[in-house]
């Protein structure tokens, strides 16, 4: 009759030899992916919008590093910049607001340290636009305007898979509104939250 000490020690046994290959969860195959959110602000830059006034900008990327230092990425933003002229004592106030969804796809660029990370992107976009004007005479516009965009970001690491930071991001597109081409470059600054999935 067998011990209980050595049914316990079959079945170790048993259980060793797949153990002995089995790979930890961690080392999974494929790029290492991630998410960030940024919320922050969009300056308008272009001669086009000098009577705009900075606004709200926020976004949602997903990425995949193929290496430390190479990745790719994908973004949904929103961004919108507001201006109100005064065109007489008489008359009303024309408020204007521009109103823009970008879809942007970059190549990022990473120098990873221990505690944070340098990173530098860029590539094309597509920026889904909408201005509308209210006042003496309402009125409302929509345009596609394709682009490009150049970024640069700082981040620290507050666990292994989170990390908050700043990040900047140049964007350079042109729309036609009512058949008048209208420059939306503008530098979107903002505070992101990553996480590394």
């Amino acid at each position: 009759m067998k011990t209980p000490a050595a049914v316990l020690a079959i079945a170790l046994a048993l259980l060793a030899a797949p153990a002995a290959r089995a790979q930890p969860v961690s080392a999974r195959s494929g790029p290492d992916t991630y998410l960030e959110l940024d919320l922050g602000a969009f300056l308008p830059q272009a001669k086009d919008l000098d009577h705009f006034d900075p606004g709200v900008a926020f976004s949602g990327t997903f990425g995949a590093m193929f290496s430390r230092y190479v990745g790719a990425e994908a973004s949904l933003g929103y961004y919108r910049a507001t201006s109100t002229l005064k065109l007489a004592l008489s008359l009303p106030d024309v408020d204007t607001s521009l109103n823009v969804v970008p879809v942007l796809v970059n190549l990022r660029v990473v120098v990873p340290f221990k505690a944070m990370e340098f990173s530098a992107r860029a590539g094309p976009g597509i920026h889904f636009a909408s201005l509308h004007s209210s006042g003496g005479a309402s009125a409302w516009d929509t345009a596609t305007a394709f682009g490009f965009q150049a970024g640069a970001s700082a981040a620290f690491n507050l666990s292994p898979t989170m990390l908050v930071g700043l990040d900047a991001l140049w964007t350079f597109a042109e729309a036609k509104f009512a058949g008048v081409d209208t420059r939306l470059d503008g530098v979107i600054v903002s505070v992101k939250l990553g996480y590394r999935l």
